[in-house]
């Protein structure tokens, strides 16, 4: 098994002892989306890492092998052919987002689309400063996925691998949102804004969320407000292939979308 070696760059974004373990109150994030952005699919940090720090999250797998689930602390792969598995501990990844999930916030929330439910969250949790973490279990009439299958080198960027992406349509299913939203100073490194990913009631079909029609559910969320670590790949950071220094932010935009 690859051995992980990653550079830690913690950002403290509020006052905060030093800790010998993640605090509860942490996003853990691994590499940069600017990153994957280039087409660095290779993983440098297991999943039974990543689970150390966090029990929710999303992400993707190595050579951009699907969309990462992580739900109660378990991990979901969602392939390009649609199928879900659940990945071995030792599985790397080149990008993932989590958190030890402990909401404090809850609420009902009625018919709506993806557009309309981003309005009530920001009405919910108004701080656009602070990371917050979603789990909305919900019934839809209509969702809409996707996800990509895993890549081979020389690696394309993002842009050209979610122009083959799978589209999935599901219709009247029960499943799970995971979601974060980041606030704008995350430019480079994450998605400003939200991102969300889903997984059936029945661990069945799921993938990065473009859009929905949402029947009702129940929201849980959780505010992360006093720090932020990012994993630097050492592969990727001494790497003289990967160009980060492009303002990528409107291919992303387009990618999200």
């Amino acid at each position: 098994m690859k051995t992980s070696t990653f550079v830690p760059l913690l950002l403290v974004l509020g006052l905060s002892a030093c800790r010998t373990t993640p605090p509860s109150n942490q996003v853990t994030q691994v590499a940069t989306i600017d990153g994957l952005l280039a087409g660095v699919y290779d993983g440098e940090v297991s999943l039974a890492e990543i689970r150390k720090t966090g029990n929710f999250g999303l992400g993707t797998y190595q050579s951009l092998d699907g969309e990462m689930v992580l739900l109660d602390g378990t991990f979901y792969q969602i392939k390009g052919d649609g199928s879900v598995h659940r990945p071995p501990p030792e599985m790397l990844s080149p990008f993932a987002a989590v958190v030890d999930f402990q909401p404090t916030l809850y609420a009902e929330l009625e018919e709506m689309d993806l557009a309309e439910l981003k309005t009530r969250l920001d009405e919910l949790v108004p701080n656009q400063n602070q990371f917050a973490a979603f789990s909305i279990h919900g019934n839809f009439a209509s969702i809409r996925t996707r996800s990509v299958a895993a890549q081979k080198k020389p690696y394309p960027t993002l842009a050209e691998v979610v122009e083959i992406q799978s589209v999935f349509d599901l219709e009247n299913v029960s499943g799970t949102l995971v979601g974060l939203r980041c606030p704008p100073f995350v430019k480079g490194l994450n998605v400003p804004g939200y991102h969300f990913h889903f997984i059936t009631e029945e661990k069945d079909a799921g993938g990065h969320v473009l859009a929905f029609e949402m029947i009702s559910g129940q929201l849980s969320a959780d505010t992360v407000n006093e720090e932020f670590m990012v994993m630097l790949p050492k592969n990727t950071m001494h790497s003289d292939d990967v160009n980060l220094s492009h303002d990528r932010s409107k291919v992303l935009e387009v990618i999200e979308q």
